[in-house]
């Protein structure tokens, strides 16, 4: 089976997408603002930038209908446009700003139990084997809940209601980031 050149840029076209997307949520994942402050923006510039390269994403996913490619590049230069404003933001986080939140209040703790796969034929049968993996949300004082994975000690260590600690910076597009899960 033979690839042509121009499905092997598809292809790697939408991997390196995929690749970015997963970075995003990454960051986002460390950056204290709600998801449509960076969504909207950059789904609009996406749109608008798309108006203006058509014709070289045309040639490029090889498709002449307009509504195919504008959704397809409007997706991808939305994901590019969110990589780079969250990246760069937490990054190029100013050092000297580094202070600990003490606003930040303990809003939920649990845990999710997954079990343990193995191998068997061409199928992944779970076995027996349980384990705990726990989590812990934690709400800003600007009003966000994040979702934090912690340890066993830290989930003992910690209620509902308590305050914590995380050490913050600001980031460069003045977006509060968070740079250490370490609980004090």
């Amino acid at each position: 089976m033979s690839i042509r050149k121009g499905n092997t840029v598809r292809i790697l076209l939408a991997i390196i997408i995929l690749m970015l997307a997963g970075t995003c949520i990454y960051y986002y994942a460390r950056s204290i603002v709600p998801f449509y402050y960076i969504a909207i923006p950059a789904l609009l510039a996406g749109c608008v930038i798309s108006g203006f390269t058509r014709r070289i994403w045309n040639k490029i996913i090889r498709s002449n209908r307009f509504v195919i490619g504008f959704i397809t590049q409007s997706v991808a230069f939305t994901v590019i446009l969110m990589f780079l404003t969250l990246s760069v933001n937490y990054e190029f986080s100013i050092p000297n700003s580094s202070h600990t939140d003490n606003a930040c209040c303990v809003e939920k703790l649990y845990y999710e139990i997954r079990h343990q796969n193995k191998r068997v034929g061409k199928k992944y049968l779970p076995v027996g084997n349980e384990y705990k993996v726990y989590f812990m949300d934690v709400r800003f004082a600007n009003g966000i809940v994040k979702t934090i994975s912690i340890n066993h000690n830290t989930y003992r260590r910690f209620a509902s209601g308590d305050s914590i600690c995380l050490k913050m910076e600001t980031g460069l597009f003045d977006i509060p980031v968070i740079k250490s899960f370490k609980f004090d």
